[in-house]
């Protein structure tokens, strides 16, 4: 048997696997030794099944939390998928009445020549379609997946040239100053038909909110992989609490301007949408007298 030196500072403590206790008495000391190594291993063991328990306890955690957000969310997700279907269902069964009226008041005008009552007919018609035809391109936009897209190469910088050289006469006539600076030869992977809508809404709506001698300018630019679109227009600056305001549903800054020209609110939401299915993103910038839409899209991972 092998036998260690207890040398020992104090009347109790520990050594190697032992506790110890030193008690003194007359005839000199006594100590008393017990041997706690199973201790030790059982507490191991304790600890190690707390860990594994708690482990599982997290897993259950983060699985029931999983599923309880699941069951939470989902009556949101059904009521705004009923409300984008019901949206969807009655433009199209508004679309045939409105033609139907729209086309007997122009039968009525060709009758009995114009008068003040057909053209407030005609003029509510065609903002009623105006409005059917804006909602059915925003359910359609949001609906269509992303692979049923007939997404392909085209040159951006012409599809937008033939947008925007039509709405220079409409500047001019308002007396608004429209200036364009477009890098040429760039191509985008896309739905030419959304992008050049995209630039129309953002290019009319500027049009709306620029006053009389105010300016606009629109350009378009290479930076890194992505390509820059910024439509620009002098005018009051749009608080901040505004600006994530203006891609929501029926939301107008302006409201009686809006009213005037004839809008609803919708534009800037289709915009976003159209931004959105090409993988893209879309802010807004107030700043020294100018209000700026900034659109970036990304060009070398667009075929994905």
């Amino acid at each position: 048997m092998e036998y260690m030196p207890l040398t020992v500072q104090k009347h109790f403590g520990t050594i190697a696997h032992l506790r110890y206790l030193v008690q003194a008495n007359d005839a000199g000391s006594i100590i008393a030794l017990i041997d706690y190594s199973s201790e030790e291993q059982t507490n191991n063991q304790l600890l190690l099944i707390s860990g594994i328990l708690g482990g599982i306890g997290l897993i259950l955690f983060g699985f029931l939390s999983y599923i309880l957000s699941g069951l939470m969310v989902r009556p949101v997700t059904e009521a705004f998928d009923k409300q984008r279907q019901f949206i969807s269902d009655a433009s199209h069964e508004l679309k045939t009445p409105i033609a139907v009226i729209l086309s007997n008041s122009e039968l009525l005008s060709d009758t009995f020549g114009e008068n003040r009552q057909l053209s407030y007919i005609k003029q509510e018609c065609d903002r009623m379609h105006h409005l059917v035809t804006s909602l059915l391109t925003l359910t359609r936009l949001e609906q269509t997946p992303d692979k049923e897209l007939e997404k392909s190469d085209f040159c951006i910088s012409d599809a937008l040239l033939e947008r925007i050289l039509p709405m220079e006469s409409i500047a001019f006539e308002k007396g608004i100053v429209m200036e364009s600076d477009i890098l040429p030869d760039l191509t985008f992977y896309g739905v030419k038909k959304q992008i050049q809508q995209l630039a129309g809404i953002l290019i009319d709506n500027a049009l709306t909110y620029t006053s009389p001698q105010g300016q606009i300018q629109i350009t378009l630019k290479k930076e890194s992989h992505h390509l820059i679109f910024t439509v620009s227009n002098t005018g009051d600056e749009i608080p901040e609490s505004e600006r994530i305001r203006l891609f929501e549903r029926f939301y107008r800054s302006d409201k009686a301007r809006s009213r005037t020209a004839g809008h609803f609110g919708l534009g800037l939401s289709i915009a976003q949408s159209i931004v959105a299915n090409h993988k893209g993103q879309i802010h807004v910038e107030s700043a020294n007298g100018m209000n700026s839409f900034i659109v970036s899209l990304r060009q070398s991972d667009n075929h994905k």
